[in-house]
């Protein structure tokens, strides 16, 4: 089975879900994870996954840009002919659920791993954000 993993920052792939990776592996399955920093392919290699460097900028609020996350997600899922997608952080969860879903994979799994810093601000502008990203949490959670 090729596993695909969405993750928002790539020396947490190694870092924290690194034993989750070999078990993949060790089970038979093809793991490529995905993430926005460069650099990141001998370490990747090492435990035996590929890896595929995505840019995004984890903390941007900018829609445009984060469409074009979506369809750079979707264009990933389908040049690696992904069987099951395993997303974490705020962004791959949104953008890589729904990029799933519309690419037509069934097993498609998301990790909340705590609030973020959009959940614990204060203000006018990170009320508008909390709002929005709670309705986007719960689009992309539907199709997980």
């Amino acid at each position: 089975m090729k596993i695909v993993i969405l993750a928002g920052y790539a020396p947490f792939l190694v870092n924290f879900r690194g034993d989750l990776i070999k078990d993949m592996i060790r089970l038979g399955h093809d793991v490529v994870a995905v993430a926005p920093e460069s650099g990141y392919e001998a370490d990747l290699a090492n435990i035996g996954a590929r890896y595929v460097q995505v840019s995004f900028n984890r903390t941007g609020a900018n829609p445009i840009r984060d469409i074009s996350l979506m369809l750079a997600f979707m264009k990933v899922l389908k040049q690696e002919k992904a069987d099951l997608v395993f997303s974490y952080n705020i962004k791959p969860v949104i953008y890589g659920a729904v990029a799933a879903r519309l690419s037509g994979i069934k097993r498609n799994y998301s990790l909340v791993c705590g609030l973020g810093s959009v959940f614990i601000s204060f203000g006018p502008k990170a009320l508008a954000i909390k709002f929005i990203s709670a309705m986007l949490y719960k689009t992309a959670l539907a199709c997980s």
